[in-house]
């Protein structure tokens, strides 16, 4: 199984989430001629400046469905900051998919997703400095596209199961430090632990295993020792726990972050697969290290 096999699945929800998702309508952005979907949250009484937060979908999925999966509406109403669910194009292979060099070749996603952050910043009166981004598979991958290309826009991201495209690593060399919060299972039937080489599709040359995305991180970062590393295995019924381990003490003055889920599969922590956290909830608590 490849990469590009990813379906979006929703457990079921309470009551309230379902209501939040059928009130919000999607809004539209015009870009290269394309009008572009999105869904928003603006919590009530948002301060001026507010932190923005993207929730990006996988391969095959929707934005709206990450409303009630990944529960961030209900962490954005107690923390106060916005979020914004934003939707790739159907590609040829009829699957919705963020362009990071193995479907939808010609849509720009990374001038879309940086110009939806500027006008929502503009708009909405939201912080320039405090955007940030996170995503599942898919939408993990455009992250990290993110936080290479665009560091100007995002100043810190968190993928869950994402990776880092050969392509694109071949690209960063001159790319800023920018603090990382990766999320990956080490039994990932679809973005493998281990990598992939030769990857099916062109004109990409397959992606990193998930210890080369961390040493790449580090060696950014300029981070040596771990300042906490810890096993979570709270529920002990889903076969698998978490390896916390965060470097936050780096040269660069950024951070890293590694949650290795043993024996995880292809999963949102806390919504499907291990159990033993809520990752939307720790995604969170990493993005307010870096209010300015």
């Amino acid at each position: 199984m490849t990469k590009i096999f990813f379906i979006t699945v929703l457990l079921s929800s309470s009551s309230i989430l379902v209501a939040q998702t059928e009130a919000l309508k999607p809004f539209i952005l015009k870009v290269d001629g394309r009008e572009r979907i999105y869904y928003l949250h603006i919590p009530e009484d948002l301060p001026y400046d507010a932190p923005l937060v993207f929730v990006l979908h996988g391969y095959g999925g929707n934005a709206k469905d990450m409303i009630p999966f990944t529960k961030m509406n209900s962490i954005a109403e107690k923390n106060g900051f916005a979020v914004c669910y934003p939707e790739a194009v159907l590609g040829a292979d009829d699957a919705k998919s963020w362009n990071v060099g193995y479907s939808n070749y010609d849509i720009d996603d990374l001038k879309y997703l940086s110009t939806l952050a500027q006008n929502l910043q503009k708009e909405y009166k939201l912080s320039p400095k405090n955007t940030f981004s996170t995503g599942m598979s898919n939408g993990g991958d455009m992250s990290i596209q993110l936080a290479i290309k665009r560091p100007d826009i995002f100043s810190a991201v968190a993928p869950v199961v994402g990776c880092l495209m050969n392509w694109l690593y071949e690209e960063s060399s001159n790319s800023p430090p920018i603090s990382v919060f990766m999320t990956n299972g080490t039994k990932d039937g679809i973005t493998f632990w281990n990598g992939e080489v030769d990857y099916p599709a062109k004109p990409i040359n397959g992606y990193l295993s998930t210890p080369q995305m961390l040493k790449y991180w580090l060696d950014k970062n300029q981070c040596s020792t771990p300042s906490e590393s810890k096993s979570v295995d709270i529920n002990k019924s889903d076969g698998s726990h978490v390896k916390v381990e965060k470097w936050k003490n780096c040269d660069s003055k950024k951070q890293v972050w590694m949650y290795s889920v043993i024996n995880g599969a292809h999963d949102w922590p806390g919504s499907s697969g291990n159990m033993d956290l809520m990752i939307s909830e720790e995604i969170w608590s990493f993005f307010s290290q870096f209010i300015k």
